[in-house]
């Protein structure tokens, strides 16, 4: 099991399909709200409350799962006390811009070579002190692009934020390594 903060707020752990066997269940039964399968997810939650010291609150969780490559899920705990799930339609937000980070370039590139690069235009790579950002507009993306954005994400980036004011941050104080089309300079390296 695999677990990283992000945006200081919500706990992503990564779970692979073995560990989910041997709960007693099936990849599939994550994905279901069944009894089974809420047990499962308040034990993970437990475990990695446990293991990071952080606790995600007391109020209403929300989970997200993601399939990633290799038979794994990413779970993404949230404390949202007033969570609501839009219509699919309306998932998209006017502006969405995601900042990753990485701690060495090599762990980017491989980020890139991930995905279909042309699909995701709009990026700038850019240095502040050690870390590595890359900030990606994903703006007018379908649900399911952006789905597969995240998987690698979660996969290779050490945080991932969305967050608008921490591009701006970054745009402005950072060292930008690559002003335009970041992800296809990177794939290409």
């Amino acid at each position: 099991m695999k677990v990283k903060m992000i945006n200081g707020n919500d706990i992503q752990c990564v779970v692979t399909e073995e560990e989910i066997r041997q709960y007693g269940l099936e990849m599939n039964d994550i994905f279901s709200n069944t009894g089974k399968a809420q047990s499962f997810l308040n034990e993970i939650l437990d475990l990695v409350e446990e293991e990071t010291g952080c606790v995600v609150g007391d109020g209403a969780k929300t989970v997200q799962a993601v399939c990633l490559p290799g038979n794994a899920v990413a779970l993404t705990f949230s404390d949202r006390e007033s969570a609501e799930f839009p219509e699919e339609a309306s998932l998209l937000p006017e502006k969405k811009l995601e900042v990753l980070g990485f701690g060495t370039i090599t762990e980017a590139i491989a980020f890139t070579r991930s995905l279909d690069f042309t699909e995701y235009d709009r990026a700038k790579f850019c240095k502040e002190k050690e870390i590595f950002y890359l900030i990606v507009d994903l703006t007018g993306s379908s649900a399911k692009k952006i789905d597969h954005f995240f998987a690698a994400a979660f996969e290779y980036a050490r945080t991932v934020e969305e967050d608008e004011w921490r591009s701006s941050y970054l745009e402005e104080h950072a060292t930008v390594l690559i002003g335009q089309h970041a992800m296809h300079v990177l794939a290409g390296l």
